[in-house]
């Protein structure tokens, strides 16, 4: 993949963060328990939950594949 070294350590590590892809947290943590996609005019959006995880749930708000914010 074309990730830096510090992107491919924070994946090792189970890190999120804001700015991630989606396919660096498929790496990190396997497939979505839970994958909801919402459009409400404004383009779609994205929320993927893993219900033994924390943060469980990773938004892409304008369907980019990039982690815009988690809970």
């Amino acid at each position: 993949p074309t990730w830096t070294e510090d992107q491919c350590d924070k994946v090792a590590r189970g890190d999120v963060w804001i700015g991630m892809t989606y396919e660096m947290i498929l790496v990190e943590r396997g497939s979505a328990d839970s994958e909801n996609l919402s459009n409400y005019g404004g383009g779609d959006q994205w929320q993927w939950c893993w219900f033994d995880e924390s943060p469980m749930c990773v938004y892409d708000d304008n369907d980019d594949g990039i982690v815009d914010s988690y809970n």
